[in-house]
């Protein structure tokens, strides 16, 4: 047991195991964080970020920050990950375009916002951003190319309900 073990007291132990009683052992982020505080002490830091394929480094910060932040330290802060290249503004006006035309691609998206904002950007983010102004993007059910469209007009026809 090196140096490093200092970081883990047996009351820091303690506290990760109140906290975990109080997570109802869930499988979330953070109990698995407070297992691993937890296992640390008992077994040594390197063997448990061996089981957990993780490093020894990650279980000090983990046992750094729940010691001075509580349950709050384990859990992910936010701005995290990679931002979106267009702004709030942006979104909007992408908004008003598939308000005046809901038949628009993502493909068509993509194009004009290149075209407008001089910003590339990919389909998946053009989707991810009209999904989260609250745009579904519906794609049209597929027709078989053995499908007789007479047929299927007279169909549609007949099948309306009239009351």
């Amino acid at each position: 047991m090196g140096i490093h073990q200092k970081i883990i007291t047996e009351e820091l132990r303690n506290q990760a195991r109140a906290a975990l009683k109080e997570l109802r052992n869930t499988n979330s982020r953070e109990s698995t964080r407070l297992r691993a505080i937890i296992s640390a002490k008992t077994h040594g830091i390197t063997l448990a970020s061996k089981i957990l394929e993780i490093s020894p480094k990650t279980i000090r910060e983990w046992a750094k920050r729940f010691s001075s932040d509580g349950i709050k330290g384990l859990r992910y802060k936010p701005g995290r990950g990679i931002k979106s290249k267009l702004n709030k503004s942006q979104g909007a006006t992408i908004k008003e375009w598939v308000k005046e035309d809901p038949s628009m691609t993502l493909k068509e998206i993509v194009i004009r916002v290149k075209e407008v904002f001089e910003i590339t950007t990919s389909i998946s983010a053009v989707h991810r951003i009209l999904k989260k102004l609250g745009l579904a993007y519906i794609t049209p059910r597929p027709i078989h190319y053995k499908q007789n469209k007479k047929d299927r007009d007279e169909f549609k026809k007949k099948s309306i309900c009239s009351t």
